[in-house]
């Protein structure tokens, strides 16, 4: 803008408005017309429309519910993490969450940090990131995950039972990776565990037999997967080289 002399009024009024202008604030993020109580709504939309099933209407007002949010909170809010959250399962019930997949990781990473390992949106983050993982095939990466699962378990009845579940799918990942020592140690783990706190004997572990007989094999330990089989009685035969 050219500010400068003019024959229509006085200079120095001029120049002041010429001032005036240049020190005028830039629009804040906030007047685009953000408010709580317009995502509020917006939250409200998504809600209805995910309780109908109809879930790209749903991730239509998530999207926007989170662009408010992004504005008006910062990262760390549970508010935001919350709505980020939300968006992230209305994907995942629509069958398109690796569409998100930065989102996933965002919202498991903030709620882990921000809001602790046992509050709801992180367990619902840390599921959903899980999902991410087998859908992605990043094996290593839910290896890591479910060992950090492990890790923060308990002694209870309860958790014990959760521990079987969570040692099956280790060793799972572990097959996968072609990291069959590790594959063996899990499933021995698992074994024992699940003879103590289900029971003994071939009828209560017969799929868990059959999987150490399988990576015995694998591992060309014959001796070893001979003397299972004659204690056991699996049903596996090994092809052998």
């Amino acid at each position: 803008m050219y500010c400068g002399r003019s024959g229509t009024g006085p200079f120095l009024t001029i120049l002041l408005l010429c001032f005036w202008l240049v020190d005028l604030p830039s629009a804040s993020a906030n007047d685009y017309g953000w408010t709580e109580d317009k995502i509020g709504k917006l939250a409200v939309k998504a809600d209805k429309a995910a309780r109908k099933k109809r879930w790209n209407q749903a991730i239509h007002y998530g999207e926007k519910a989170l662009e408010g949010s992004k504005v008006l909170y910062p990262e760390y809010s549970p508010l935001y993490i919350n709505r980020l959250k939300t968006l992230n399962r209305y994907y995942d019930r629509a069958n398109r969450l690796p569409e998100v997949s930065d989102h996933v990781k965002k919202a498991f990473r903030l709620s882990s940090a921000h809001l602790g390992p046992d509050h709801a949106t992180s367990k619902v983050s840390r599921l959903l990131y899980y999902k991410l993982l087998l859908a992605e095939k990043d094996y290593p990466a839910a290896i890591l995950l479910v060992k950090d699962t492990l890790a923060r378990l308990g002694e209870s009845d309860d958790d014990q039972f959760k521990r079987l579940h969570y040692l099956g799918q280790l060793y799972s990942f572990y097959g996968l990776t072609n990291q069959f020592e590790l594959e063996e140690q899990t499933i021995r783990e698992r074994l024992a565990l699940n003879s103590l706190m289900v029971g003994e004997g071939l009828e209560n572990n017969s799929d868990i037999l059959l999987d150490l007989a399988k990576n015995l094999c694998t591992q060309k330990k014959y001796l070893e997967h001979d003397a299972l089989v004659k204690v056991w009685g699996t049903n596996f035969i090994c092809l052998r080289n």
